[in-house]
């Protein structure tokens, strides 16, 4: 499993990889969640990822379409971004979660703690049994 991706505790955490976003990492990113993925709708279980963005320098349109394939290849419940230091990363995030209709699955924080507050109030996460060990 990617050092990058992992899950605890019924949420998935991903971040970014040390020396930023490239197409590279987002796809073995990918490879993981798929798998992760699998084992949670084997147990009926929600995917709620929580993706640390603190070392995202830069998203060229590559990194965009590949971070956007990605997205469109998870059936997440909730994703949490907490992170993004650069205004224009910022708002570039928050234009395309819109523009993928997503604004009530995915949301940016400004805080970890926030973050993982939001995706553990959902009704729906305690009320699952996450059985999982993966």
């Amino acid at each position: 499993m990617s050092s990058r991706v992992h899950f605890q505790n019924g949420i998935i955490y991903q971040h970014a990889h040390r020396d930023g976003l490239s197409v590279e990492t987002l796809k073995e990113d990918l490879v993981e969640l798929l798998k992760i993925q699998k084992e949670l709708e084997k147990e009926k279980a929600p995917f709620v990822m929580l993706y640390d963005a603190t070392n995202a320098r830069t998203a060229d349109s590559e990194i965009r379409a590949q971070a956007l394939h990605n997205m469109s290849c998870l059936n997440y419940t909730r994703v949490a971004v907490f992170g993004i230091r650069s205004i224009f990363l910022n708002q570039m995030a928050k234009l395309i979660i819109m523009g993928m209709g997503k604004g009530k699955k995915i949301k940016i924080f400004d805080s970890k703690e926030k973050a993982e507050n939001w995706l553990k109030n959902g009704g729906w996460f305690f009320s699952q049994k996450i059985k999982s060990k993966i």
